[in-house]
This record gives C-alpha cells, sequence and structure tokens, in this order.
C-alpha cells in the first residue's frame, strides 16, 4: 500500500474522526461546496533513503493535513482528533493555522511525515 492510502485509511476509520466528519476526507481538494468540517490531505514532499548499497526501498513522504471549519474552535478540534489518530504513525513537523476571507473559513494545517 502506499502512504497516501494508508493515511486515508487511518483517518477514515478513526471512530473520532468519523463522528467530526462522517467521511469528509479528501485527496489534494475539496469542492467550495463541500460540507464543514472536513479534511484535505496532500503529498508535499518526499524522498527515497540512501544506502551504501544505493538507494534503497524506504520512503520519506511528508503530508499536509488541513482541517477546515467555519469556526476556529472546531478546526481545532478535528485537527486534535488526526493527531491523536496518527499518534505512533510517523512524527509532527509543524501544525499552523490560517483563516480565509474569501470563505470565511479556518484552517489548522499540520504537515506530518511518514517513513515507510
Amino acid at each position: 500500500m502506499s502512504i497516501e492510502t494508508d493515511l486515508f485509511s487511518t483517518l477514515d476509520n478513526d471512530s473520532a474522526l468519523t463522528t467530526l466528519l462522517a467521511s469528509r476526507i479528501f485527496p489534494n481538494l475539496a469542492k467550495k461546496s463541500a460540507a464543514l468540517p472536513c479534511i484535505v490531505y496532500t503529498m508535499v514532499g518526499g524522498t527515497r533513503f540512501e544506502t551504501l548499497a544505493g538507494v534503497g526501498d524506504t520512503k520519506k513522504k511528508e503530508m499536509q493535513i488541513s482541517c477546515f471549519d467555519r469556526t476556529y474552535a472546531k478546526a481545532k478540534i478535528v485537527a486534535d482528533a488526526v493527531l491523536d489518530a496518527l499518534d505512533g504513525g510517523g512524527h509532527l513537523n509543524l501544525e499552523v493555522d490560517f483563516y480565509d476571507d474569501e470563505t470565511q473559513t479556518h484552517s489548522v494545517v499540520i504537515d506530518w511525515s511518514f517513513i515507510q
């Protein structure tokens, strides 16, 4: 399986996220009409590890997981549930908050690295 498939499966099968989101977890982009809260995940970087024998099969991918809602508090609740679901399966690189005036939407963006 790919890291993206594993990530989706982890998020989609988490009971706390299911309660918060139903199944509103999207790869790369959510339509402007998507119900909130929702999550969008995107690969933002990746590499293969080199060994003395050359480039190996071990991969590191950096995923951006954006948690959206109309309220800041709910976006943070979703982000906390994402972090709980991912606990033990990689590491947090960055967490940052944004607000989009045009859509009047808050987002909490999690940058998470996975090794496979």
